[in-house]
């Protein structure tokens, strides 16, 4: 029996990716300087707007005076947060690149593994061996936080798991900002009862009262026909 057959593709990039790892130097955190927190964030703009209130949260558990707060995000959706108030730093990642392009793959696990982060909390809601994963492992923090991910794949799990210090329950059927609380919780804040996000740093358009209308979705369960986002419109 060919065992190769049995790993697959994602797999075993992780696994040269931890080859490769383990010829970079670690970051060290010096002595006086804030410890740095590394929130991630790889999602579509809907679930990373959702997470905003869990930034606020996180703020609050890792103060501004001890802390450096960065945010890594799809390169398209950093622009949005490079003014938020919560964030020390925000970092843009071409997640179709960081899969293609072994160079490019490289150099981002590198950077992060140089720039000494004592906490790294994977945010993703579905955990992927090949991104998040991976990014925990490259940063070498002390905490590493994530959610516990479903066993559909199991060699990619038992991996995955092993790159982390603390994983919080993956809760089913609630709405996004109660998953994005599960893992504030874990990572301080047990009281944390999350509220609606809003983007307060660009303020609002104006007095009179306005709503977004974004008709598209990725899945075809999620779609709603025209006639009822005209229907809402009137």
């Amino acid at each position: 029996m060919n065992y190769l057959k049995l790993i697959s593709r994602r797999t075993l990039q992780v696994l040269f990716d931890i080859i490769f790892l383990n010829f970079m130097k670690k970051g060290e955190h010096k002595t006086g300087s804030k410890k740095k927190v590394c929130l991630l964030r790889l999602d579509g703009l809907g679930d990373v707007v959702m997470f905003i209130d869990a930034i606020r949260a996180y703020r609050e558990i890792f103060r501004v005076e001890d802390h450096e707060t960065i945010l890594i995000t799809e390169a398209w959706i950093a622009p949005l947060f490079e003014e938020c108030p919560y964030l020390d730093k925000v970092i843009g990642c071409d997640t179709l690149r960081f899969k293609k392009e072994i160079s490019y793959r490289w150099q981002f696990l590198r950077e992060i593994r140089k720039a000494g982060n004592h906490i790294f909390i994977n945010s993703c809601i579905n955990r992927e061996l090949l991104y998040g994963d991976i990014m925990a492992h490259a940063s070498g923090a002390r905490h590493r936080y994530g959610y516990n991910a479903p066993p559909y794949k199991a060699c990619e799990k038992i991996i995955g798991d092993l790159f982390y210090t603390g994983l919080a329950l993956r809760p089913e059927d609630v709405h996004e900002v109660e998953k994005n609380a599960e893992l504030v919780r874990l990572a301080g804040r047990k009281a944390y009862r999350p509220a609606r996000p809003f983007m307060d740093w660009f303020g609002r358009p104006g007095k009179q009262k306005y709503f977004v209308i974004a008709p598209g979705a990725k899945d075809p369960a999620r779609k709603w026909p025209q006639d009822r986002f005209a229907s809402l419109s009137k």
